[in-house]
């Protein structure tokens, strides 16, 4: 009859010791999304978010027009993404409301 107490324990014991260790390791996460501020609703329609492949193209989509007809297709000298770790690409407007950083 001890022995059936002593296993229950041990067993109670081990699965709880599991449990907190699973939630101990998956409550912190290196991937916590960013809250973007709501100001930028006036600004910005739409963007690119969330964990994407290294090789997506990361857009952001104005609620006006920006750019000018001059400058699409071609690398922009401006810096207007800025990553961490760090990404090396190039920074083009696919159109007057849309940046993409390839």
């Amino acid at each position: 009859m001890k022995k059936i107490y002593l296993y229950l324990v041990l067993a109670i014991t081990l699965i709880g010791g599991s449990v907190i260790l699973v939630f101990a390791l998956t409550g912190k996460s290196n991937h916590d999304l960013v809250r973007v501020n709501p100001a930028f609703r006036e600004y910005v329609q739409a963007f690119t978010s969330g964990i994407v492949s290294t090789r997506t193209v990361i857009k952001v989509r104005l609620s006006q027009d920006f750019a000018d007809t001059m400058s699409f297709g071609t690398p922009v000298p401006e810096s207007y993404f800025k990553f961490k770790p760090s990404l090396k690409g190039k920074t083009y407007w696919s159109d007057s409301r849309t940046i993409e950083f390839q």
